[in-house]
């Protein structure tokens, strides 16, 4: 998985910079810094109106009592996406926008969830809660660990021996 990571971080800007630098000899330095600067405002613009649309859905749906799973999923892209637009790059401002516009996550909500279905029926990742474990993997250890509120009430009257 490290080396995955840092194949990513590596040759990823490698390749933004080498098109960057090609795009700025056939079209002119001026035009690329142009494009790339209306991405990044075009992508703040987007990330900005589209951050407000899923909170305001997100807080109606806690009101209501329900878990907010599409509104949790939006706001992670448009997370992830306003990232991308951070960086400098048209590969990654043409994804970083297309996890902003909402038609485009819907494309992209069937392939993480198959990615991820995937990687839970392999074993590669398993979802805990409580003390159950859901979906894949075969780990049946349990653990020690019990999620519980709890609250102390202490009557002052009844025990001065802890006074």
């Amino acid at each position: 998985m490290l080396v995955k990571a840092l194949l990513l971080f590596t040759i990823v800007p490698l390749i933004e910079v080498w098109f960057l630098v090609r795009l700025g000899q056939n079209i002119g330095a001026f035009p690329t810094i142009f494009l790339v600067a209306v991405t990044g405002f075009i992508g703040v613009f987007l990330a900005k109106s589209q951050g407000f649309i899923v909170i305001h859905r997100l807080q109606r749906k806690l009101a209501s009592g329900a878990f907010p799973t599409d509104e949790l999923y939006n706001g992670a892209c448009i997370l992830i996406g306003g990232t991308l637009l951070l960086t400098p790059g048209l590969f990654t401002d043409l994804f970083g926008l297309s996890l902003l516009i909402p038609f485009t996550r819907v494309f992209w909500k069937m392939v993480f969830s198959r990615i991820i279905k995937k990687l839970i029926k392999d074993g590669k990742v398993t979802v805990h809660t409580n003390n159950q474990e859901f979906w894949g993997n075969t780990g049946s250890e349990k653990s020690d660990y019990i999620d519980t509120d709890f609250e102390v009430n202490y009557d002052e009257d009844k025990d001065e021996d802890y006074h």
